[in-house]
């Protein structure tokens, strides 16, 4: 948060967990930055860490989104959807602006493209 907070570009990403209970996946990603918590091993919730430093869906799902495709200086052809820019997206089978946070990581892949194209699609 206080690196938004300064004006600064944040971004995500969703490649290698760094324990055992870290979520692989951008959508529990999304769940931890705004709730502070994690499920852990036991099957019970983590204690919130840093309650000051979480942020809000609007600004994680921007350091996952357009703000990693300007990392990468791609931000003219990815990382949002416009007119003109390559078509990378997922379907979900839920709108994780409009469920419990505490529901954010249950989020599933219905369907991925990748430049136009259906790439993978959920049995």
């Amino acid at each position: 948060k206080s690196f938004f907070d300064a004006g600064v570009k944040v971004t995500s990403h969703s490649d290698f967990p760094a324990n055992e209970t870290c979520p692989q996946d951008p959508f529990g990603i999304m769940e931890i930055a705004i709730s502070g918590q994690m499920l852990l091993s036991s099957g019970e919730m983590s204690p919130v860490f840093d309650a000051e430093e979480l942020v809000t869906l609007d600004q994680v799902f921007q350091a996952l989104t357009i703000n990693g495709a300007w990392q990468l200086g791609m931000e003219n052809e990815r990382g949002s959807i416009k007119v003109g820019k390559w078509a990378d997206f997922v379907l979900a089978d839920r709108d994780v602006f409009d469920c419990p946070v505490t529901d954010i990581h249950k989020t599933r892949v219905v369907s991925t493209w990748f430049e136009g194209e259906e790439v993978y699609k959920a049995e």
